[in-house]
């Protein structure tokens, strides 16, 4: 099998690819990590992979794995599966693939372009809804009105730091400051 190409196809970094060699690799967020992935989804030592004579395996560890082709895997599974070329792993909300240089990842895009149409189609966001469940509809109903008036707050913000600027600047001295420094700036004639 030699060198696969590991691509990340859904996620923050989506379009990255690094080219890996036969061996074990630990997939996760943190720096530690042999392949970090900047995901609040996606833990610390989520997942392991294994490439070695002319198989690709995966092992869950601190979260859990899903493929496009049924392999499911819990956190803390230390099994080894093996999966096919190209078969989309999904972990957390992102969806990554391995596969070599040469093989069909215009077929594997294509796949994505559908699946993420009829995604699309939902009005939820799916880092939410992955994160938080069934309390992101609750999420989604309060942040709507203040995404539909957000120049609205911010005009009514930026108005209050005018309004309380403007009285700080204008504002007598005499309300401003403490007695103590006010009746010496007096005795020293520096306010009259």
């Amino acid at each position: 099998m030699g060198k696969l190409i590991l691509k990340i196809l859904v996620g923050q970094q989506a379009g990255a690819e690094v080219m890996l060699e036969p061996g074990e690799y630990t997939l996760g967020s943190d720096r530690n990590d042999d392949l970090q992935i900047a995901d609040l989804s996606v833990a610390a030592g989520h997942m392991q992979l294994r490439l070695q004579d002319n198989k690709i395996e995966i092992s869950a560890k601190a979260g859990d794995i899903r493929t496009e082709n049924g392999v499911s895997l819990d956190s803390g599974d230390v099994e080894w599966i093996e999966i096919e070329p190209l078969d989309v792993i999904n972990i957390g909300v992102v969806k990554i693939a391995l596969g070599a240089k040469n093989a069909q990842w215009a077929t594997l895009s294509k796949a994505l372009n559908a699946a993420g149409e009829s995604e699309n189609e939902k009005p939820e966001n799916s880092t939410a809804n992955s994160l938080l469940g069934e309390n992101s509809k609750h999420v989604d109903a309060v942040m709507a009105p203040l995404t539909k008036h957000r120049k609205r707050i911010a005009l009514a913000t930026v108005a209050s730091a005018v309004v309380l600027g403007g009285f700080y600047l204008i504002a007598p001295a005499r309300f401003l400051l403490a007695p103590q420094v006010l009746s010496r700036m007096v005795a020293l004639k520096l306010y009259a």
